[in-house]
C-alpha cells in the first residue's frame, strides 16, 4: 500500500508539473505512467492495474459510467465526476470506485440510492446512517460487492461508488481494491 501511495504521489507531482506529454516514471518499486490531463496508471510485476482517470480532464461524463456499473449503484443524476478509477488485479479479481460530487442535499442523495436498490430488486446487507453521511453495501458475498458511501463536504456531498468481483477467490477482491505486490 505504502508503494501504491509513493507511486500516486509521484504522478502526481509530475503531472502538476502541467507536462501535456505522456511521461513515465519508473522506480526501484514500480512503473507510473501519467498524462498532462491528470489521468495515469498503475502497474504491479503479479500484472496488477489501477487506471485513474480525472472528471472533466479526462472528458469523462458520469452518464456514460452507468452502464458499467450495478443498476443499483448508478451516478446520481445531479453531481459531477470527479474520478474513475478501474482496477484488475490480473488474476480475475475487478474493480471501479467512481467518485462524484453534486450539491443535492443528503436526505435526497440517500433516498435516491435507497430507491435504485429496491427497484433493482436488491437489499442492502449493510447500511449506515450518520447525520452527515451514509453508507450502503450490497452484494457482499465474498466474490462481490458493492459499497456506496456518501458524506457531506459542507456545501456539496461527495459520493463513492466501489464495485468489485473475483474468479472465486475471496482475496482476489481485495488486492484489485488494493494492490499489495510491489509496483514493477
Amino acid at each position: 500500500m505504502r508503494r501504491i501511495l509513493l507511486a500516486s504521489t509521484l504522478s502526481l507531482l509530475v503531472t502538476a508539473c502541467g507536462s501535456p506529454e505522456r511521461t513515465i516514471v519508473e522506480t526501484a518499486d514500480g512503473k507510473v505512467t501519467t498524462t498532462g490531463d491528470g489521468s495515469y496508471t498503475l502497474k504491479t510485476t503479479d500484472g496488477a492495474t489501477a487506471v485513474v482517470q480525472g472528471g472533466e480532464a479526462a472528458g469523462l461524463d458520469p452518464a456514460a459510467l452507468a452502464s458499467s456499473l450495478p443498476p443499483f449503484a448508478p451516478p446520481f443524476p445531479k453531481a459531477q465526476l470527479i474520478s474513475n478509477m478501474t482496477l484488475d488485479d490480473g488474476k480475475g479479481g475487478q474493480g471501479r470506485v467512481v467518485v462524484l460530487e453534486t450539491d443535492a442535499p443528503l436526505a435526497e442523495v440517500i433516498a435516491f440510492y435507497d430507491k435504485a436498490i429496491a427497484d433493482a430488486g436488491v437489499q442492502a446487507q449493510m447500511k449506515l446512517d450518520q447525520p452527515e453521511s451514509a453508507m450502503r453495501g450490497i452484494g457482499m458475498d465474498g466474490h462481490s460487492g458493492t459499497l456506496i458511501a456518501i458524506a457531506s463536504n459542507g456545501e456539496t456531498r461527495s459520493i463513492t461508488l466501489t464495485t468489485g468481483s473475483s474468479a472465486g477467490d475471496a482475496g482476489a477482491v481485495a488486492s484489485a481494491m488494493m494492490p499489495r505486490a510491489p509496483l514493477q
